[in-house]
């Protein structure tokens, strides 16, 4: 099963509207470990620090345990220093007002604190594609049935 995110209501309205629009919010509806993939395409720079974190953490709770998570967003400050600067000038000539903070942070944190471990991330132009599989703990009785 694979599930996807979208928390911008012009688009979920456009979604809902075309296609039918499921699991189009921060709550996705399937039960914990049940999807395979979730994917997300430029939703995580648009979003406050405490949106993005909660966006993630949902992602990583439905998720089967050898699942993944397929971010595309926009590169972060570090990916590649020269272009930097571009990074900076991106939130002067367009809205988007958490952009700064997000090119400032690191992707690969962000998903750590949503229990969330790299997998790959490649440059794409201006873009980042990222990979992620969730970090999966173990209770005491699953240690001893192995």
């Amino acid at each position: 099963m694979i599930a996807r995110s979208d928390v911008e209501a012009f688009a979920i309205e456009i979604s809902e509207r075309d296609v039918g629009g499921t699991d189009l919010s921060l709550r996705l509806t399937a039960d914990d470990r049940q999807i395979d993939v979730t994917q997300e395409c430029s939703g995580r720079c648009r979003d406050a620090d405490d949106i993005r974190a909660a966006a993630l953490k949902e992602m990583a709770r439905v998720l089967k345990p050898d699942g993944l998570v397929v971010i595309v967003d926009s590169m972060q400050k570090g990916d590649e220093p020269s272009w930097d600067g571009l990074l900076d000038l991106f939130p002067h000539y367009f809205h988007e007002p958490y952009y700064a903070d997000y090119v400032a942070s690191r992707l690969e944190t962000l998903a750590a604190d949503a229990g969330l471990s790299p997998v790959a991330a490649e440059r794409a132009f201006l873009s980042k594609v990222a990979v992620f599989t969730p970090i999966v703990v173990s209770t005491e009785a699953e240690r001893s049935e192995a």
